[in-house]
C-alpha cells in the first residue's frame, strides 16, 4: 500500500453539534480507498474542535510499531528541529522537542512526560500516552524557551493506542490521538486546528512509509 495522499486543504466545521453524549467521538471521515479514518471532538462538549484521532493498519508487528513511536533509531523526524530524552525511569520518559512553525508563529517548544502501559481493556495491547508538563529543573523556560524566543506548548494530552489486527501477529491497527496547543489565543485556534490535522496525516504517512522501509529491507 502506497501513503496515503491526503487533501491538506479540507477545511471542517469548528464547532461540533451538541449531542447528550458530548464527549465520544462526534465526526468521522473516511479516506477514500483506504481503511484510515479521522475523527474530532472538543473533550468539554463545548467550543470548536480541539483534539482530534486517527484509526489506521500497518504491515508491521506491534514490537516494530513501538520501536517507531519511541524513536528507539532516535532519528530527526520531518519537521522536527530537536528532540531528546531528558529523564526515564522505569515505563515513564521526559522529552524535551523542538518544532519550527510556519510564520507568523513562533517556534514551539515541548516538555513532554510519556508512559507506556499495557491497554488494561486489552492485555494484548499497549498504549504510549504524553503530556504536557513544567519542570524547570530539567528544561528552564527561563534559559531555553525564552533565551530562545520559543513558546513553550501545553499539549493536554497526546497517545497511541497499538493492537494486533485481528489474528494477524504482523499487522498492528494503530489510534493515534492529539490536541491543540492550549498556548495560544483566540485569532490563532483555527490555524492550530488544522496545524492538529495536519498532524494526524503525517503520523499515517511517516509510519507507512516507516513500513515501506522495513519492507524493501527484509
Amino acid at each position: 500500500m502506497s501513503p496515503i495522499t491526503f487533501d491538506d486543504s479540507h477545511k471542517f466545521d469548528v464547532t461540533p453539534p451538541q449531542d447528550d453524549h458530548w464527549k465520544h467521538w462526534l465526526v468521522e471521515e473516511k479516506i477514500k480507498d483506504s481503511d484510515v479514518k479521522m475523527e474530532w471532538r472538543n473533550d468539554k462538549g463545548d467550543g470548536p474542535y480541539n483534539q482530534g484521532r486517527v484509526t489506521f493498519t500497518v504491515n508491521l508487528p506491534i514490537g516494530e510499531v513501538r520501536s517507531w513511536i519511541l524513536n528507539d533509531s532516535n532519528e530527526t523526524r520531518p519537521g522536527v528541529k530537536e528532540s531528546r530524552m531528558v529523564a526515564q525511569e522505569d515505563d515513564r520518559r521526559i522529552m524535551y522537542t523542538v518544532r519550527p512553525q510556519k510564520w507568523p508563529f513562533s517556534t514551539r517548544d515541548y516538555l513532554m512526560e510519556e508512559f507506556t502501559a499495557v491497554y488494561r481493556l486489552d492485555p494484548t495491547a499497549e498504549v504510549i500516552v504524553s503530556r504536557s508538563i513544567v519542570d524547570d529543573d530539567l528544561i528552564s523556560m527561563t534559559e531555553e524557551t525564552e533565551t530562545l524566543k520559543y513558546v513553550r506548548a501545553d499539549i493536554p494530552i497526546s497517545g497511541y493506542l497499538i493492537r494486533k489486527y485481528r489474528d494477524e501477529v504482523l499487522r498492528t491497527r494503530v489510534t493515534y490521538i492529539t490536541g491543540v496547543d492550549r498556548n495560544n489565543n483566540t485569532a490563532a485556534l483555527r490555524f492550530w486546528r488544522n496545524n492538529l490535522r495536519r498532524s494526524l496525516i503525517s503520523t499515517v504517512d511517516n509510519l507507512i512509509d516507516h513500513d515501506h522501509s522495513l519492507t524493501r529491507q527484509r
